[in-house]
């Protein structure tokens, strides 16, 4: 008898304690944003496809610490990205160039290399992508142009948030390169990209 009141008195407490433990919060969700300037291309791409690396293909917001461990990748713990990195600039990439999704013209194609916030103090973080966009004709057989990409900019909050932010003004940065790259003259583009 008494150790089934034992067993009892255990079960409640247990599912006292259970009531008062804290539950673990969701990590919160950071994308690129919903507002972002379009601009204006005369040559622009009748699509946009990004191809990212396999470490680029989670949700995990990754940073580095250049000044104390520079060739380690880190996650924040209480933030994610929405959906991979290279979604996030797909979308956001078509959005502000104004693509239309409808395949005609070139086809735009964006290897990204890298996106990560990197620290160059514990104070101070940039947000960096980088890769090479490809410009291929209508037919998918023939590569225009290339040009390599390297973009960083500064975050306002050295943590997850002010990088979230920092991406969103890098990304839009990177449309306004691939505009004036597109519509520099002499471009093959020129002509050959009209929707």
């Amino acid at each position: 008898m008494t150790g089934r009141l034992l067993c009892i008195a255990l079960m409640l407490l247990l599912t006292a304690c259970g009531s008062v433990i804290p539950r673990a919060r969701a990590p919160g969700l950071h994308d690129l944003g919903t507002e972002a300037p379009v601009i204006a291309v005369r040559n622009a791409p009748g699509e946009v496809d990004v191809f990212a690396p396999t470490w680029l293909e989670s949700t995990a917001m990754a940073y580095r610490l250049d000044y104390d461990s520079p060739t380690r990748r880190h996650r924040y713990a209480e933030s994610r990205w929405a959906a991979a990195p290279g979604e996030l600039l797909q979308t956001r990439l078509g959005d502000v160039l104004s693509v239309q999704g409808h395949g005609r013209g070139c086809r735009l194609v964006i290897d990204l290399s890298e996106f990560i916030q990197v620290f160059d103090s514990p104070s101070s973080s940039t947000a960096l992508i980088s890769g090479m966009a490809t410009l291929v004709d209508g037919t998918g057989h023939e590569i225009l142009d290339r040009m390599r990409f390297s973009i960083r900019e500064p975050s306002e909050q050295a943590d997850a948030r002010g990088g979230a932010q920092a991406f969103a003004r890098a990304s839009v940065s990177l449309a306004g390169r691939i505009a004036g790259w597109m519509d520099r003259d002499g471009s093959p583009a020129a002509g050959r990209c009209a929707s």
